[in-house]
């Protein structure tokens, strides 16, 4: 038997008749991947959104560990509340207190920093608090 033979003709027409996509076919797919494509954008704008205020988030930390460091260092301990501006749109306040108690020779203070910032919007805030240990002259001990 040739394989030229009648059923190999009817075969090759079905099978031309059918090759290729149609215009809803093909519309569908473009479809379909205009979504993915449109979810895997809002996904990479989320991840980087994140990682900018992770990033203002830990810049902000930077800043308030250095005021922490820095009270008491250089200059007495006085109770009140200190505040300015760091740059970079940072905002900072330092509370110092005296704890009620302790001896004439050292006295106990309470020592907390805020560090805020606007974050695309919204307000971000740090906080830190120690306690530090001083002379009667206000000078760290």
């Amino acid at each position: 038997m040739s394989r030229g033979g009648v059923g190999a003709c009817k075969f090759s027409m079905r099978r031309n008749s059918q090759s290729g996509f149609t215009l809803l076919e093909a519309m569908v797919a473009l479809a379909i991947a205009a979504l993915v494509l449109a979810a895997l954008v809002e996904g990479v704008e989320t991840g980087m959104r994140s990682v900018a205020i992770a990033s203002r988030n830990i810049e902000a930390l930077s800043h308030a560990r250095s005021h922490l460091a820095a009270i008491g260092v250089g200059q007495p301990l006085v109770p009140g509340v200190r505040e300015g501006d760091d740059g970079g749109g940072f905002h900072w306040r330092e509370r110092v207190a005296r704890r009620v108690g302790g001896d004439a020779a050292a006295s106990l203070f309470d020592v907390v920093v805020d560090i805020e910032w606007d974050a695309w919007g919204r307000p971000g805030h740090v906080q830190l608090a120690t306690r530090r240990l001083a002379g009667r002259d206000g000078r760290v001990r």
